[in-house]
């Protein structure tokens, strides 16, 4: 026999046992950092998410659409689109897909870091194999004097499941909030209505502007008579918040509130009724709690705690009866809603 005819023969015959070694499951990478991203259409846009993975050691590989399979040493797949980026947790075993968040896209095309950031930060929290990792194993070949088994069909691809997907809220470009607020001063306190925007310059950090309304007032009475006092703030402020993804998101913030103090006098006589006013600043410092509602709505209670400067006094007669702001609480309760 030629020995061209010989090696057309052997390579027949052990052909089969080739093609089953080729579809043996790989080797499970334990410290799986693989990460599959969608392309989006937008090479900037790729390029940033890549190189901010990459940084913290993940490979990622770009795909040009949803992938059926994913390699044992793939965690995650990122799947980018106009309005928001996806990321879902790979199980290695199963190849079980699970929706772990969803970042907001402001959808101009200016979010690039801010998206970026904040994959960063998901990326950074999950462990190296998100799913548990598997202990390393080849399949076994069966000895070479046996019949190769029966093909088998392919398991059925499971689609992702959105059933039990617990929803947790991303904050975008900032919140809106409004609630009503009770605030001390002279008289005793006083119901009104607060309404604030916050821009979120950083995921932990942001800048707002908030206002208070009064609703009721308060009246401070002496022998020499009474006033009725009203008060009507606005201010600025920074808040920090230690983790916006806890089930009890604690921040804390700080400011200033100008605030436009009027008082109307009604005098015993011989003295006369006289209305007053005047504009005093208000440094504050006080805690917030936002708990999450949904995906974009949450509730939100804040304390303040602050001092007049300078210090405003309600006088009657050329004598300081009551004090404003000495110290001044402000109490709200609301809703804040993500822009």
């Amino acid at each position: 026999m030629k020995p061209a005819t010989l090696l057309c023969l052997v390579l027949v015959a052990f052909a089969p046992r080739l093609a089953r070694a080729e579809d043996s499951e790989p080797i499970v990478n334990s410290a799986g950092r693989g990460v599959v991203l969608l392309n989006s259409g937008d090479s900037e846009f790729d390029a940033r998410i890549q190189g901010e993975l990459n940084s913290i050691g993940y490979d990622v590989h770009l795909a040009p659409s949803w992938p059926e399979r994913t390699d044992a040493h793939t965690v995650a797949i990122v799947t980018p689109s106009a309005l928001r980026v996806d990321v879902w947790l790979v199980n290695p075993q199963s190849g079980f897909r699970e929706l772990h968040a969803s970042v907001e896209r402001v959808g101009d095309g200016s979010d690039f870091i801010r998206v970026a950031e904040r994959l960063r930060g998901l990326f950074q929290r999950l462990p190296a194999s998100p799913m548990g990792p598997l202990p390393h194993a080849r399949r076994r070949e069966p000895p070479a004097d046996s019949a190769p088994p029966p093909p088998s069909a392919p398991a059925p691809q499971q689609p992702p499941q959105l059933a039990d997907i617990t929803p947790s809220r991303i904050r975008a470009l900032g919140a809106v909030d409004a609630g009503a607020a009770v605030l001390t001063q002279p008289g005793g306190p006083a119901l009104g209505l607060c309404l604030g925007a916050r821009l979120a310059v950083l995921d932990w950090f942001d800048l707002g502007l908030e206002g208070y309304a009064p609703v009721t007032g308060t009246t401070v009475e002496t022998q020499l008579g009474q006033a009725s006092v009203s008060t009507a703030m606005i201010g600025a402020a920074v808040e920090a918040h230690f983790d916006r993804q806890s089930e009890l998101p604690l921040g804390v913030r700080a400011g200033v509130h100008a605030a436009w103090l009027r008082t109307s006098g009604r005098a015993t006589a011989p003295l006369t009724d006289q209305d007053d006013s005047l504009w005093t600043a208000v440094p504050f410092l006080g805690p917030t709690l936002t708990p999450t509602l949904g995906q974009h709505v949450a509730l939100r209670a804040s304390v303040a705690v602050g001092v007049s400067i300078p210090r405003a006094d309600i006088r009657f007669a050329n004598s300081a009866v009551a004090t404003f702001g000495r110290p001044l609480l402000l109490t709200t309760l609301g809703l804040s809603f993500d822009l």
